[in-house]
């Protein structure tokens, strides 16, 4: 009686390593199937376009008969530094990129001190009172803001009216095209990097503040020498998100002026979806690409350092 026992409990402790242990112990091999979906969708919607829009950048893209394409080697890369319109379209999105960064972060820090401040009330309201046009879509806010800037009927040539200033051509003016759309990207982005920057405030030790105060230091001391050394990680976030966002300018000129007056709103995303869809020169659109994604590279590293090892991640 005792043998059969000890034969059926052998017998179940079998079926039990032959069915049930090996999904108890994963092996080497199960690993990698559960992980084959992964990276099969990685490689063919990541790595398999990034090849293939490299190889492009080489050609003389036929998009009819892709058979037919010509390999011109690195003519598309050399023509864009003989491209007069691109060129120009650079330097538009480097003046855009400067003045709505630098702009955007001062603004969006000033608020953030203001709702970060005892005294200050309606903290919560405000907070999403000035979060509410980041979620707006930018199709939305380039219409509004159309209107606002139209030189007839125009919100802010309405108001200017009463002040007894002439209306201008906000949209229309070469000279004041490019500061009206920084105003509206300030306008729209400025909430998304307030609450990152009032987040880094609140990360700040409030001893700080209090040994600063007993060693009789102003409040311009206290914000130069805690506040804006302690803030470094989120002010380096704010200028990494914020130039890479800006570099990809796209809505606003497509929607509220298409590049004009005078080339003065062209930026290289609307220059390179007309290359590609108007002109349709895709090899020579691609290398346009490849060309932001390297400056946006380069200055991405240059922020990495220049904030130095001070900034903690």
């Amino acid at each position: 009686m005792h043998l059969q026992n000890s034969k059926g409990k052998k017998g179940r402790e079998t079926l039990f390593n032959r069915i049930i242990k090996p999904f108890r112990v994963p092996s080497i091999r199960a690993a990698y199937l559960f992980i084959a979906p992964v990276v099969t969708l990685i490689v063919v919607f990541k790595f398999v376009p990034i090849f293939s829009a490299v190889r492009i950048s080489l050609l003389k893209y036929n998009l009819l008969d892709p058979t037919q394409s010509k390999f011109v080697d690195l003519d598309n890369y050399i023509k864009l530094f003989n491209d007069r319109l691109f060129l120009i379209a650079l330097w538009n999105t480097t003046y855009y990129t400067l003045a709505r960064v630098g702009g955007g972060i001062v603004v969006a820090l000033i608020i953030a001190l203001v709702l970060h401040a005892q005294w200050f009330r309606l903290k919560n309201t405000m907070r999403v009172v000035y979060f509410i046009p980041y979620v707006l879509s930018m199709t939305v806010v380039g219409l509004v803001w159309a209107w606002i800037y139209h030189p007839s009927f125009g919100l802010l040539n309405h108001y200017l009216k009463y002040v007894g200033l002439s209306p201008q051509g906000w949209l229309q003016d070469p000279l004041l095209v490019m500061p009206s759309i920084v105003i509206m990207s300030i306008w729209k982005g400025c909430g998304f990097y307030m609450v990152i920057l009032l987040a880094g405030l609140y990360a700040i030790p409030a001893h700080y503040y209090e040994a600063a105060e007993l060693d009789g230091a102003s409040r311009l001391q206290q914000f130069l020498k805690i506040t804006l050394p302690l803030l470094k990680p989120a002010l380096m976030f704010c200028s990494i998100m914020g130039i890479i966002t800006s570099f990809q300018i796209f809505d606003q000129v497509y929607i509220m002026t298409e590049g004009g007056p005078m080339n003065k709103s062209l930026v290289v995303t609307y220059y390179l979806w007309k290359k590609a869809f108007t002109d349709l020169n895709f090899g020579y659109a691609t290398a346009i690409a490849w060309l932001i994604f390297g400056i946006l590279t380069f200055l991405t590293v240059v922020q990495f350092k220049s904030y130095g090892k001070e900034v903690e991640y």
